[in-house]
């Protein structure tokens, strides 16, 4: 599944680097507070649930308590039940933006980023940390790759070969180096280079697809870095 990667690297796009303390308040009251709010939510859904069908109200309370504390996307992680649900990312997000400012306190930050996703994986099935706090590890890398493609322009950069390769296949006077205008004949060469990515990229996702397999929830990578990258 490649819709959560491309959530935090969205994130990672319109990630400003804070300082820590204010990024701490500032995440908490937009992540956390709403986080905790949609636990109560559904607590209380489930314990009205219980009570119109003469089920142990007071157990629902203690289970959706539990699974709020304990804030994992999915039971199969060394068997922590129950699971949050869905807002297990309000959780993971609020980490990984304190891991990535954090990173940004070092000289080089996309090592800590990869250290952390190596981590989190080579600790999945070994350790359990509650909160999404492992599969944050890895959401920092993919928000660490989501500022870099802003800091450099590269969707911009992207969009500029896109229009030149388009124009190359569109327009046949452009097509043949001897006919094109001569300021224009050295670009031919570097318009073709988004096919070239595109088939690259092409044949690396529908690998992943086929052999790989990507679930941020419990943190699983069968493949680790090569299914971050496809997700990319």
């Amino acid at each position: 599944s490649f819709h959560m990667p491309l959530f935090f690297l969205v994130a990672g796009y319109f990630f400003r680097p804070l300082p820590v303390w204010a990024g701490i308040r500032k995440n908490f009251r937009r992540l956390y507070i709403p986080y905790l709010f949609t636990a109560l939510l559904l607590a209380l859904h489930m314990m009205i649930v219980a009570y119109c069908h003469d089920q142990d109200v007071w157990g629902v309370f203690l289970t959706r308590l539990r699974a709020t504390l304990l804030g994992s996307g999915a039971p199969r992680v060394l068997g922590m039940k129950p699971a949050i649900g869905a807002i297990w990312f309000l959780a993971a997000m609020f980490w990984s933006l304190l891991w990535l400012n954090l990173a940004f306190r070092t000289r080089f930050p996309w090592l800590v980023c990869l250290l952390l996703a190596a981590l989190s994986f080579y600790l999945r099935g070994i350790v359990f940390l509650p909160q999404s706090i492992q599969p944050a590890c890895s959401a920092t890398l993919f928000l660490y790759v989501g500022y870099e493609v802003r800091r450099h322009a590269l969707l911009e950069r992207a969009g500029r070969l896109t229009v030149s390769g388009l124009r190359q296949v569109f327009c046949p006077p452009l097509c043949n180096p001897l006919s094109a205008p001569a300021g224009t004949r050295e670009a031919i060469p570097a318009a073709s280079r988004p096919w070239l990515l595109a088939a690259v990229c092409g044949v690396l996702w529908a690998t992943a697809l086929s052999l790989g397999r990507l679930e941020m929830s419990f943190d699983y990578y069968r493949l680790w870095y090569f299914d971050m990258l496809a997700a990319v």
